[in-house]
């Protein structure tokens, strides 16, 4: 901590004052902010002068031991944010949610919460933080460590369930990212979502920019880019090999399970899915199930139905798949800094099926069916119009 209270309730800050200042001009004792706690001044020789709890604190706003990253992180951040020409306040309390921003800052009439998150904690914990934020229109701006940046192989990366919880969209053209800091190279970074393999890999494209050429818009709003290059299309047709031909495990899977019975009305079985579920589509995230079941519901109870040049709207389906997913049959993650990912997820899949002229959009906002869906009659003749399509999209 860089912030403290003496004995006459007055703010002590280790930012704003060099180490013989603090020396000759306050003394001990310390507290905390928060929980009004006897607090100890760290006088370190390789950590920077910090205030820590005693051991065995009950501080609420202290959920994990401070690191020094963290510290150099909240520095590094305040210093930005002051570069910016801002007022920003490290460790704000904000006591009616007993929360302690890392930094606050308020622009216009919008207040954001910067939190630079070093370690893993639970994602029920990872979505009270930020809620608490929202319920007061507070903003939270999550920066993870650089150090949480996980590449397996060019341009797959590692990712964990709580971290899905800080994704930020643009909102120009429904990209979004998860955002990261490094306080050793003065560096942010940003991870933009293509592609969800499994719950815990990703195809995305990565930037880096550092902070001296990094604005305060582009943490807020995400930086312009361009999409890169796509060699996860040949993984991606051999995931849906995969489907086709792996063992079908649907038993113990409650949307395999109800996918599997509309299959069943229709004498078939889940590997002889459409070839055109299970692809790919911005906001894919938004469902935990594999696309190709999430997908293969849409087509057969939504637009198969359909008589050709019969029209809909995205409000015909959002009554339709609402229920199921609060049953749980389709789990989803919850995206709080997201605006309505359900709409945007069944939308971007609608685009995917125009390009494979199941449906088209009118200037009106309608959508119309085109072509009619046929289930494969075979596990062939499924993966070879899987590969049709690919080469469609490629």
């Amino acid at each position: 901590m860089f912030i403290a209270l003496d004995a006459n309730n007055e703010r002590v800050s280790l930012l704003h004052y060099s180490e013989y200042d603090i020396v000759s001009c306050y003394s001990p004792p310390f507290y905390c902010p928060s929980c009004r706690q006897p607090l100890i001044l760290k006088k370190g020789t390789v950590r920077r002068w910090h205030f820590a709890h005693q051991e065995l604190s009950s501080c609420p706003s202290q959920t994990e031991p401070e690191t020094a990253e963290h510290l150099a992180g909240k520095a590094k951040l305040y210093s930005w944010l002051k570069q910016q020409g801002l007022s920003p306040v490290v460790e704000a309390a904000i006591p009616s949610i007993n929360r302690t921003a890392d930094v606050l800052v308020s622009v216009h009439s919008q207040t954001y919460a910067f939190e630079f998150q070093c370690a893993s904690i639970p994602l029920e914990e990872m979505r009270q933080r930020t809620n608490d934020y929202l319920s007061l229109n507070i903003y939270p701006v999550w920066l993870f460590s650089a150090n949480r940046i996980r590449p397996r192989k060019q341009g797959y990366f590692s990712i964990r369930a709580f971290e899905w919880t800080a994704l930020q969209e643009r909102l120009h053209d429904y990209r979004h990212a998860l955002l990261y800091f490094s306080p050793i190279s003065s560096t942010f970074s940003f991870l933009f979502p293509r592609i969800v393999l499994s719950p815990s890999r990703i195809f995305a494209d990565f930037y880096s920019l550092p902070a001296s050429q990094t604005t305060f818009n582009m943490i807020t709003d995400l930086p312009l880019t361009m999409d890169g290059t796509s060699p996860w299309k040949p993984e991606w047709l051999r995931l849906k090999k995969e489907w086709r031909f792996g063992l079908n495990k649907w038993q113990n899977e409650r949307d395999r399970a109800y996918v599997r019975q509309i299959f069943a009305k229709q004498r078939s079985d889940l590997p002889f899915f459409p070839a055109e579920a299970g692809w790919p589509s911005l906001f894919m995230e938004y469902f935990k199930s594999p696309a190709y079941i999430w997908q293969s519901w849409l087509l057969l109870v939504v637009i198969q139905p359909l008589q050709l040049g019969q029209t809909f709207l995205l409000t015909d389906i959002l009554p339709v798949i609402q229920p199921l997913i609060t049953k749980g049959i389709f789990p989803i993650r919850e995206l709080p800094l997201v605006k309505e990912p359900l709409s945007k997820a069944l939308t971007q899949y609608l685009y995917v099926l125009a390009f494979f002229g199941v449906v088209e959009k009118s200037d009106s906002g309608c959508w119309s069916k085109i072509r009619n869906i046929e289930l494969p009659l075979s596990l062939e003749q499924g993966f070879y119009l899987d590969k049709k399509c690919v080469k469609c999209i490629m």
